[in-house]
């Protein structure tokens, strides 16, 4: 069974390694919160001090931190995975990140003959639960070979897309096609409130009409979260790297934005950069 190591044991982290442990793969993880992995160590996983050493003791290695900085926070350094990262080893980036902060950490990763793929997931915290996720999977097919086991554990919809840097690439076009049903779809459900339709009987309505999506179906989970304004920040940004005009994106970014600054909310930024 291939070594399982986890950076970051939050909402889809943790019951993600919960699939793993009960499929038998042994589990090393990491987070900054001490008592964040406590019921995962209860189940048999361990809790490392640091993502370096959660990669010494791993075959595959899933970073699935919120945010770009994060990955890079995580993945540098004397105590990052790639101290760490041993010859043969895998690093599977499922945050939602940019395509070229991968492959600048898969160029890392070759320089000590390991590999990186970057496999984001969607589907969200219940399929994490149900042990549902979708990989969008970018890297070399001998890479996914070897690791997908330990995503199917966890979802068995994996999807390679391409080269490392087209998993985010599928990624962001998904999240970007989500945040448009999202923004759309509160807006036909407040002009509705305005006329005094009830949402919940217009809701089951629209899911037996032409209206239907996945965003509405799962209606009771969806708000225009920090994490849409993340994501669309990305998107825009790979449209200006692409030379492409993609107005509606830009449109969703800032409707996201006015959302949050109504309730007081500060946005934290995308932090793209990397310094692998």
């Amino acid at each position: 069974m291939p070594r399982v190591g986890l950076i970051g044991v939050g909402r889809m982290g943790e019951p993600m390694a919960r699939h793993w442990l009960r499929a038998g793969f042994p589990v090393a993880t990491y987070d900054p919160r001490r008592d964040a992995a406590r019921e995962l160590v209860a189940l048999g996983a361990t809790s490392e001090a640091t993502p370096a050493a959660v990669a010494a003791r791993s075959d595959v290695t899933i970073v699935l931190v919120g945010y770009p900085a994060q990955v890079d926070a995580c993945a540098d350094g004397p105590d990052g995975v790639l101290a760490g990262l041993p010859p043969g080893g895998i690093v599977v980036v499922s945050s939602t990140t940019a395509p070229e902060q991968v492959q600048r950490l898969a160029a890392a990763a070759r320089e000590r003959d390991a590999d990186v793929l970057d496999a984001p997931i969607a589907r969200g915290e219940p399929a994490a639960h149900a042990g549902n996720v979708l990989w969008f999977v970018g890297g070399e097919s001998a890479t996914l070979e070897r690791a997908h086991a330990v995503l199917a554990a966890a979802g068995p919809d994996v999807h390679h897309v391409g080269a490392v840097g087209a998993g985010q690439v599928a990624k962001a076009i998904n999240n970007m096609l989500l945040w448009a049903a999202v923004v759309s779809n509160r807006e036909a459900l407040e002009l509705a409130a305005a006329f005094g339709v009830d949402e919940r009987r217009l809701r089951t309505a629209l899911l037996d009409s032409s209206a239907a999506s996945w965003a509405m179906a799962h209606w009771d989970m969806m708000d225009v979260t920090p994490w849409a304004h993340k994501d669309l920040v990305l998107t825009t940004a790979m449209a200006d790297q692409a030379g492409l005009s993609l107005p509606l994106a830009g449109l969703l970014r800032e409707r996201v934005k006015e959302r949050w600054s109504e309730r007081g909310v500060e946005l934290p930024g995308a932090g793209a950069a990397s310094r692998v």
